[in-house]
């Protein structure tokens, strides 16, 4: 979730966004130390700030040092319309979750919320924009991952998870939507070994399209008390083992809005 941004901050991102779209490569770490005359390792200290604050995305490859500008970073600082489609019980599992492309769902939504079918559709269909961006909130308590029940998460399904994102799942029986943490390393899908993880999302020019990129996952409502309910999932097919391809991530939790009052 972006956060604000000191001045310094604010004056290496500009930097970075500026080398990018003039050169379309990433600065080195030493051509970022030599602009704005300070030592590598204080380059290196901003740019995992950045990523902390969740405005890029840095790594260093066997031969080259990659930074990516991470989607809708500084979002949180506009203002769009939030439409709640769906919410989530103690397992973090979607329900109540009108899709555009069921009639039925879309219907049932016009006569809960009193607009016309017309109006339900088009609500939707806003989501399906390039700002696409919807609500989903808590019916329960889910304390594995701070979650209250009334709070509302901001979900953008077009924004790539990082480590430790929690991401929107069809992992599920039947399509059942689960919201899961993702986390911070991935392997191709020829390979089951742990020694072929990287950080994820790693930048596509060094992913093999042959083996493509998985990515780790798990419940956010996993623990001692949960984790029977999942493993009976797991037995019915509903959980797979393996990693999860990324067309198959419906979206990220951007943040959480809880209501005090």
């Amino acid at each position: 979730m972006p956060h604000a941004l000191t001045k310094r901050q604010k004056e290496f991102l500009t930097f970075l966004k500026s080398y990018i779209r003039e050169n379309e490569d990433s600065p080195s770490l030493n051509e970022i130390a030599e602009h704005f005359r300070v030592k590598p390792a204080t380059a290196h200290k901003m740019l995992e700030a950045l990523q902390h604050k969740d405005y890029i995305f840095f790594m260093r490859h066997p031969k080259r040092f990659f930074i990516r500008l991470v989607e809708r970073g500084g979002m949180r600082e506009q203002v769009f319309p939030l439409n709640i489609v769906g919410k989530i019980n103690q397992y973090g599992e979607v329900f109540d979750f009108i899709e555009l492309s069921d009639v039925d769902r879309l219907m049932q939504h016009a006569k809960q919320t009193g607009n016309s079918l017309l109006e339900s559709i088009e609500i939707f269909q806003k989501c399906a924009n390039p700002l696409s961006f919807f609500g989903l909130r808590a019916s329960h308590n889910i304390p594995q991952a701070n979650i209250e029940k009334g709070d509302i998460l901001v979900v953008d399904s077009e924004k790539v998870p990082q480590n430790r994102s929690i991401a929107l799942l069809p992992v599920g029986p039947k399509g059942r939507l689960f919201l899961c943490w993702s986390h911070g390393k991935t392997m191709d899908d020829r390979f089951l070994s742990f020694d072929v993880r990287e950080p994820y999302p790693l930048p596509e020019q060094y992913v093999d399209g042959d083996l493509r990129q998985r990515m780790f996952w798990s419940p956010i409502a996993w623990d001692e008390n949960t984790h029977e309910y999942f493993e009976q999932l797991a037995e019915k097919g509903g959980f797979p083992v393996e990693p999860i391809p990324k067309k198959l991530i419906l979206g990220t939790v951007l943040e959480l809005i809880r209501d005090y009052s």
